[in-house]
């Protein structure tokens, strides 16, 4: 008797964990929307580039940056590498990380290779995404320094699951949410198909705590 109430026990307690793990550790504190400005959003800190880059990320709701072909939201995947494909593209170009996208068309599978910035390497999580033949520092002089900025706002590697923004939500809209001054560039992304199950209602609900609008975007549900 004393073993089953043991098992009993131990079971309640990892059914606890697991779900304050699924719950609270997800994202950042939330902002009061009525208080906090639209400026308390800030990239992620601290945060671990290395296990971040570490594995294939899966793309399941997004608001795109730029006008783009429709793909197959449940097959978009990312891939990052510490290190760019050409060695011109760290030493010329001044890129830190490949990126590389693939997805389903109508066309079929395809693909766009990108690089990325580190703007800060004490706040890894805030970077630039471009075009690896263009120099890195033309993203940093653009207007408001916003295109191809991709910001890691949210993201817990036990769960795999992080959010993106495509830079700061500096536009306070209702009720004390933020956008992006084009309103574009949202992401929600899982890391492996096994993953998603009922995992949208608590990503979006993870997005809004902290008040980034997330209306407007794309995906399956």
């Amino acid at each position: 008797m004393k073993t089953i109430t043991s098992i009993i026990l131990i079971s309640l307690t990892l059914s606890v964990a697991l779900y304050h793990c699924n719950t609270t550790l997800l994202w950042p504190d939330s902002r009061s929307l009525q208080v906090d400005s639209c400026s308390s959003i800030q990239p992620l800190s601290p945060f671990d580039i290395d296990d971040y880059a570490s594995k294939p990320w899966f793309s399941v709701l997004q608001r795109e940056t730029l006008p783009y072909q429709p793909l197959d939201l449940e097959c978009v995947e990312a891939r990052y590498t510490k290190s760019p494909q050409k060695w011109w593209h760290q030493s010329i170009m001044g890129w830190d990380i490949s990126v590389n996208n693939y997805g389903i068309s109508a066309d079929g599978p395809n693909g766009i290779f990108l690089c990325a910035d580190i703007l800060n390497p004490a706040k890894p999580s805030a970077l630039n995404i471009g075009f690896c033949f263009i120099p890195s520092i033309i993203y940093r002089w653009l207007p408001g320094g916003t295109v191809g900025s991709y910001w890691v706002v949210a993201y817990n590697e036990t769960v795999g699951r992080a959010i993106i923004s495509g830079g700061p939500p500096t536009i306070e809209v209702n009720e004390g949410y933020c956008q992006t001054e084009s309103n574009l560039g949202l992401w929600f992304f899982f890391s492996g198909t096994g993953t998603l199950g009922r995992g949208y209602t608590s990503i979006v609900g993870g997005c809004g705590s902290f008040g980034i609008r997330s209306g407007g975007i794309d995906g399956f549900v």
